[in-house]
């Protein structure tokens, strides 16, 4: 149960759906993970780091930046990302400006159980 500083992703979703035109790109898994900071965050640069230095609990953004990045990782590339995230626990992504995921991080990242939503808005 979240505490009165944190909610969970599908509190989030539910409350942020239609003011950030939310929709779902990974399957129904991740919404009880929390999130525990207001501030959003796009991982950048930091996405090339071993390790990754990330603050948990924050919500992620993935631009055109980290998309292009995503799609030129080789397959291995992009599993050891996702186990980044995943040990950096960061409860969601969002992929802003109706930018399309690779298939296969969405694919992973829906196998670790991280809720990855795509918005047609920039953020």
């Amino acid at each position: 149960m979240a505490d009165s500083k944190s909610v969970s992703v599908g509190e989030f979703k539910g409350k942020w759906f239609s003011a950030l035109r939310l929709g779902k790109t990974s399957g129904k898994t991740g919404f009880d993970a929390l999130i525990t900071s207001a501030a959003v965050r796009k991982p950048g640069l930091r996405m090339t780091e071993r390790p990754m230095k990330l603050d948990p609990g924050h919500v992620y953004v993935l631009g055109e930046t980290e998309c292009a990045y995503i799609d030129k990782m080789s397959p291995g590339e992009r599993e050891e990302l996702v186990g980044e995230f995943v040990r950096q626990k960061i409860p969601c992504f969002i992929v802003s400006d109706g930018i399309e995921i690779n298939s296969r991080f969405k694919s992973m990242m829906d196998k670790k159980t991280v809720a990855v939503f795509k918005s047609e808005i920039p953020l």
